[in-house]
């Protein structure tokens, strides 16, 4: 019998199975090659988001999150893959991307997430293109699920 317990955990500190259920969805659409029927994907999706799930596509812009997947999928957030972002502060190629996904995401009403970020220029940057959500290695690295636990529960107490 398989081990739940990371994942009650998981949810206990995300305290919102939803947020859990939109990360695993995200983590699964990453892994498909291709999706083979968006509409009935979108079928199995729609009761979840009209319960509050949001969609998100990670690593957009890499593989196979590119413009179609987004326009199919038409997610509540966009996660920019960090190969389009690292160096964004001397790249007025990237910077210039990265000024039109956020045009696109504001236009419609989607978040927009810029990943993998280490240098403090980058996210200077990023802001002034108007891209506020960041993340990365330069705010928090990835640690086991205990030591998150642990790091939640201190700052609970604090």
């Amino acid at each position: 019998m398989p081990n739940h317990q990371p994942l009650h955990e998981a949810i206990r500190i995300a305290g919102d199975p939803l947020a859990v259920l939109q990360r695993i969805v995200q983590e699964a659409l990453v892994l498909l090659p291709q999706v083979p029927d968006y509409a009935a994907l979108l079928a199995v999706l729609q009761p979840l988001r009209a319960q509050g799930m949001r969609l998100s596509v990670d690593d957009a812009g890499s593989g196979y999150a590119g413009l179609s997947h987004i326009l199919q999928l038409q997610p509540d957030v966009i996660k920019l893959d960090r190969s389009l972002i690292v160096g964004v502060h001397a790249d007025p190629i990237r910077r210039a991307l990265a000024t039109a996904m956020a045009c696109f995401a504001g236009s419609i009403g989607v978040e927009i997430i810029a990943e993998g970020l280490e240098r403090q220029d980058d996210v200077d940057c990023l802001r002034q293109l108007g891209i506020r959500q960041v993340q990365g290695f330069l705010f928090w690295r990835p640690m086991p699920l205990a030591e998150l636990v642990a790091c939640a529960a201190g700052s609970d107490r604090g």
